[in-house]
């Protein structure tokens, strides 16, 4: 499987309320450059949703279905979709389609570039 390259790791997802697909514990909450950002680290790797306010801490733990944060709007941060949450994926293989990790999807070799997102909202967790 090829890896992903510069640009566009993940998947889009017009959600306002997000939700962890899986159980695990913060590894960061915060700022990275002009965006509010978390990440849960999971059995199967990191999950991470962007732009996303939340008021978990670090090392707090979570179970798949929890809230962690609802999307946010950040000054000077222009997204590329409108009212959506950037949603990746990582392991020790690198970025992965967050579909393929969720079982949604078979894997691909993985596309990278503007406007390359997908737009899809996530029913069930990974638990």
């Amino acid at each position: 499987m090829a890896a992903f390259g510069s640009g566009h790791r993940g998947i889009d997802m017009q959600i306002s309320e997000v939700r962890t697909p899986a159980s695990g514990k913060v590894s960061f909450v915060g700022k990275v450059f002009n965006r509010e950002l978390i990440t849960i680290q999971t059995d199967y790797g990191k999950f991470s949703f962007e732009p996303v306010c939340s008021s978990l801490e670090k090392l707090q733990e979570v179970k798949a279905g929890d809230l962690i944060g609802s999307r946010c709007e950040n000054n000077g941060y222009q997204s590329h979709c409108e009212g959506c949450v950037h949603v990746s994926f990582r392991d020790q293989r690198g970025y992965l389609n967050p579909l393929w990790v969720l079982g949604l999807r078979a894997p691909a070799t993985p596309v990278s570039g503007p406007g390359m997102g997908l737009r899809i909202s996530l029913t069930e967790s990974l638990d």
